[in-house]
């Protein structure tokens, strides 16, 4: 159970809520501009795949100790395996405290609180999550537009916010029927808000992926998925001129249409607990958990393409939580203090590797460099290339689960009781 908690960060528990949608009249707000600075704006970013794209430097090696390029750490009196989003000025980010999931937003250059919004209630009998039985209220990750800001919770309670802090609606997903608590985050696509919402133990009822409109809340699709409650979220890409939703869950990977929901193909083979979200490079779908294997699915496939349309598969190194990386020419996979290095096209091994103990945190690739967090509060930062090269390495002295956010020169990083700033002082 313990290798699902950090969202399960992963990716990011308890049956509770409402059989029937619900929600409060919302506010109008603009939309942002088409060219505004997306930020880190989504678990793994603005690609979902953990890739930072601003072409800033980032430092490779700080302490919290000795103060080495840590801009600002604050205190954190709300506890979650959410991992942090930055845009506009903000960090956002949610936590549990005194039973309420709490969506929370600080000031990003300097840390300073702005405000917190509660946006689920604890139900009655859940324990602690640190006690390894469920993931709490907040192990999903707030995604934002820049002119809304939405978080979801356990309880499959899903809060709307401006950047100033007003609510602008609420609604309830439905009883999530989820055996460690949803830790499936929200994403977001053109005009749409995504959710993969798994739930329940059967496999022909219950689940369903759903888009809804980000200004009210509304139910734009549905549709109906074929697998019991899982813990990953979803990846949108483009490939020959379509656009793909590709979700993980026991025992599909499926494509669908996130225009409309429809679904443009299935591949068979996931087992057991799936956590890690998937991959997109060169025109193959990258799919493994721990309890089965690593499956490279060609995107262009239609139908059931499980026969057909897996080009290579893998079993060496297959993650628990921690989400897949790739440059578009090697694949990263990352378990319990082993690197495995692959080959994208033909999933030749390139390199193994031992560093620290255990991933909760997926890694990010800026440049050529790889940030890996590791649960005991170390980052490892090296080179992604064709052979392993240690590097150099931060460390916040604290536990570490969340997957951290990268934005114009600065790292956020959610600790165990602190947030804090990495970056370079000028």
């Amino acid at each position: 159970m313990l290798r699902l908690l950090p969202a399960l960060a992963l990716l990011g528990l308890a049956s509770c809520g409402s059989s029937a949608p619900k929600s409060a009249a919302p506010a109008p707000i603009p939309d942002p501009p088409p060219a505004a600075d997306p930020g880190w704006n989504q678990f793994r970013g603005p690609t979902g795949m953990g890739l930072v794209l601003d072409g800033a430097e980032y430092p490779r090696e700080w302490d919290a100790a000795s103060g080495k390029n840590i801009l600002w750490k604050i205190p954190l009196d709300a506890f979650g395996y959410s991992s942090p989003i930055v845009r506009g000025g903000r960090v956002y980010l949610t936590g549990e405290k005194d039973g309420l999931g709490l969506l929370m937003a600080f000031d990003a250059a300097t840390g300073a609180p702005l405000w917190n919004l509660p946006g689920a209630e604890k139900p009655d009998g859940e324990g602690d999550p640190r006690d390894g039985m469920s993931s709490g209220l907040c192990a999903s990750t707030p995604a934002t537009d820049g002119s809304r800001v939405f978080a979801l919770f356990s309880t499959a309670d899903l809060l709307c916010a401006d950047p100033d802090g007003r609510v602008l609606w609420k609604k309830n997903l439905g009883a999530p029927e989820n055996a460690y608590g949803l830790a499936s985050s929200p994403v977001l696509w053109k005009d749409k808000l995504l959710i993969q919402f798994d739930r329940g133990n059967r496999m022909d009822g219950g689940s369903e992926l759903l888009a809804l409109r980000p200004e009210t809340g509304e139910v734009l699709w549905s549709a109906p998925r074929p697998v019991p409650n899982s813990w990953s979220t979803p990846l949108v890409v483009s490939w020959e001129g379509r656009d793909l939703l590709v979700t993980c869950a026991n025992p599909y990977v499926i494509a669908y249409d996130p225009a409309g929901g429809r679904e443009l193909w299935r591949a068979k083979g996931l087992a057991g607990d799936v956590a890690p979200m998937p991959v997109f490079a060169a025109g193959l779908v990258f799919a493994a958990t721990a309890d089965s294997r690593l499956f490279a699915i060609r995107a262009g496939g239609s139908g059931d393409v499980t026969a057909s349309g897996i080009a290579w598969t893998g079993d060496a190194g297959m993650p628990s939580m921690a989400s897949p990386l790739t440059d578009g020419t090697r694949l990263l996979l990352c378990e319990a203090g082993e690197l495995t290095c692959l080959e994208v096209r033909t999933g030749k091994l390139l390199w193994t590797a031992a560093a620290g103990e255990a991933y909760w945190a997926s890694p990010v690739l800026a440049g050529r460099a790889v940030y890996l967090p590791e649960k005991s509060g170390r980052t490892f930062v090296f080179e992604l290339g064709d052979a392993w090269r240690p590097g150099s390495e931060g460390n916040i002295g604290e536990a570490l689960a969340a997957s951290p956010a990268f934005h114009a020169g600065r790292i956020y990083l959610r600790g165990e009781q602190r947030l804090y700033c990495v970056g370079r002082a000028k």
